[in-house]
C-alpha cells in the first residue's frame, strides 16, 4: 500500500550540519510537514544518510527523503532501500538520457 494517498508537504533542507538538520527537521513536523527531504550543500552524501536514517528511525511516521549528488540513481535507490529512507533523488553527473550507472556503495 502507498503512503502517498493524498498531496503531502515535504520541505527540502539543505544540510550544513547533522545537528541543525534535525532541528529544522523538528521545526517542520511540528509545523505539519508529513515528512523532509535532505540535501547536503558540499556533496557529504554520507553525512547527509545517516542524518535521515537516524530521522526516520525517531519519526517512524514521517517520509524521509534523501537527494543523493555524488550517486548515480541505481546507488541512491538502493542505498536509501537497503537503509529504509522512503524517497530518493539523485543529481549525479552519470545519469544521461542514455541510461545511468550501476555503482552500489555500501550505506
Amino acid at each position: 500500500m502507498s503512503i502517498l494517498t493524498h498531496p503531502h508537504v515535504l520541505p527540502a533542507i539543505d544540510m550544513l550540519d547533522g545537528a541543525q538538520a534535525v532541528r529544522n527537521a523538528e521545526v517542520a513536523f511540528s509545523l505539519g510537514a508529513d515528512g523532509v527531504v535532505f540535501n547536503h550543500c558540499d556533496a557529504d552524501d554520507g553525512l547527509m544518510h545517516r542524518v535521515a536514517h537516524e530521522l526516520k528511525q525517531n519519526w517512524p511516521g514521517k517520509i524521509i527523503g534523501a537527494g543523493y549528488t555524488t550517486l548515480g540513481p541505481a546507488a541512491a535507490l538502493e542505498r536509501s532501500l537497503r537503509c529504509q529512507v522512503d524517497a530518493t533523488w539523485t543529481a549525479g553527473a552519470d545519469v544521461t538520457s542514455r541510461g545511468a550507472s550501476a555503482a552500489t556503495p555500501s550505506c
